[in-house]
């Protein structure tokens, strides 16, 4: 394929990236094909780099409905394998070689911002694992700079983050990369950066977002390469093992991968159990609250009009809105008469506040059909009852659900959400029941010191078996 035919296909993705659900899929899926059978090159490879990652960017939206057909993700799967092969050829990247005593680990992520589930979840890997079998370094791609091409602009890193504040106090480096041009030159800036810091293992929590990553993988300048996805895992050659924490998802996201050998270590998500502040008594007020980056796409019109039925038969109801978003934009999404009822106090990085928040509400309402799961954790963590529903066979359709565990409703029914918040509302010692029931399970199967424990050794036992 000419470079002509190449710079049509990207010109071609982004516009599709701005169609409805249906139109993108159906042309996202052409754009794949004509990648699939188009002859391989280094323009190619790095053509790959942009498009697949901007399709997927936009597939999010859609719980990956896209990247859940087989056909399409057998194709990606190729795409990500040749692509990154082609890419390290010939640059004289050095084999890994054993220089550490302790085995250095990378904890890799491509987007480094307070409040992000992805990052908490792969800073809290990297300050709990043990310090004397692994060196953790954190390094942050910031692809979403290189993304839309924000030369020159401040990365988020150790000094302008809550989070890298936090690292930095524990001892643990924080490199976190320039935008680059291309995610092409990313990925020879990522394989340079882990060369020069003579990384052992890579923990990555790589989608198909993540092309710097698929290209470090095949490079061989490291020696493992792990892939603790957060929402869909990265399918390219040369990693060792996906990690995976939403049973009800492996078969429908890993089913492929496990049919063509590819190797999977279960382990449970974690959080930090907390000790918690005394709780404000709000009287007769009953507060419910959801904490989320993304409520603009997630507060959908069938749940807010679940929430404002609700709202409107409960008066002393009132509902915070926690996260990224502009308050009228969130205010908007509801009839005018229930508004009053609305508290949108916009972004809360530090996890005091949050945890201040969390305890001064009654209930955690989840979102449907796509809600959270790290905000539930850490409801839970604060004694909060949670609402949530398995609403499909997606991961961010089902997450919510496994982490509330036998209290969730265990299908979609919007009649049994509505029957459990209504019960909550009017008795207050359910509440309390249920928000310590929570808590306990948030002790006895994610707290992040036990869950860590367990990946890594899982982890070192596959690196040593290389």
């Amino acid at each position: 394929m000419s470079d002509i035919n190449l710079n049509k296909l990207f010109r071609q993705s982004r516009r599709i990236c701005k169609s409805d659900d249906s139109d993108f899929k159906e042309q996202a899926e052409v754009i794949i094909d004509e990648l699939y059978i188009a002859e391989k090159s280094p323009k190619w490879a790095e053509a790959i780099g942009e498009i697949i990652p901007r399709i997927f960017a936009r597939d999010v939206n859609t719980g990956y409905a896209l990247f859940h057909k087989k056909d399409v993700l057998k194709k990606i799967w190729a795409l990500y394998t040749h692509s990154s092969k082609i890419n390290v050829e010939n640059q004289g990247y050095p084999p890994w070689q054993k220089k550490n005593k302790r085995h250095k680990v990378a904890c890799l992520t491509g987007i480094f911002i307070d409040g992000i589930a992805p990052t908490k979840a792969i800073v809290d890997f990297a300050l709990n694992l043990d310090t004397s079998i692994f060196e953790p370094v954190v390094i942050s791609t910031n692809q979403f700079f290189t993304h839309g091409r924000r030369i020159g602009k401040e990365v988020p890193g150790a000094t302008n983050t809550f989070i890298g504040h936090h690292l930095a106090y524990e001892g643990i480096e924080i490199i976190s990369l320039e935008a680059c041009n291309s995610n092409t030159e990313l990925a020879h800036s990522l394989i340079n950066t882990c060369h020069e810091n003579a990384i052992d293992i890579v923990v990555s929590n790589a989608s198909p977002f993540s092309f710097p990553e698929a290209c470090l993988a095949a490079s061989g300048v490291v020696k493992s390469f792990f892939n603790m996805h957060r929402g869909f895992p990265l399918y390219s050659g040369n990693i060792d093992a996906i990690c995976h924490f939403i049973p009800e998802t492996r078969k429908t996201q890993l089913g492929l991968w496990e049919e063509e050998g590819g190797k999977v270590i279960e382990y449970d998500t974690g959080i930090d159990v907390q000790v918690l502040p005394p709780k404000p008594d709000n009287g007769d007020v009953v507060y419910f609250i959801t904490v989320s980056n993304h409520l603009v796409d997630r507060l959908t019109p069938e749940f807010c009009e679940f929430i404002t039925g609700i709202l409107l038969e409960h008066p002393q109801v009132r509902y915070t809105l926690l996260g990224e978003a502009e308050p009228n934009t969130l205010r908007d999404k509801f009839p005018e008469n229930v508004r009053h009822q609305i508290e949108c106090p916009g972004p809360q990085n530090e996890p005091a506040k949050i945890l201040g928040w969390l305890r001064s509400s009654d209930i955690y309402v989840n979102e449907f059909p796509v809600g959270g799961g790290r905000a539930l954790l850490e409801a839970m963590n604060a004694e909060l009852p949670v609402i949530a529903m398995r609403c499909g066979s997606s991961h961010v359709e089902n997450i919510g659900a496994t982490i509330v565990g036998p209290t969730a409703i265990q299908e979609f029914s919007v009649n049994k959400y509505k029957e459990l918040l209504v019960e909550l509302i009017t008795d207050k010692d359910k509440r309390i029941t249920l928000g310590k029931s929570l808590r306990e399970r948030v002790e006895n199967f994610f707290d992040v010191r036990k869950t860590v424990k367990g990946l890594s050794e899982e982890i070192l036992k596959i690196h040593l078996s290389k």
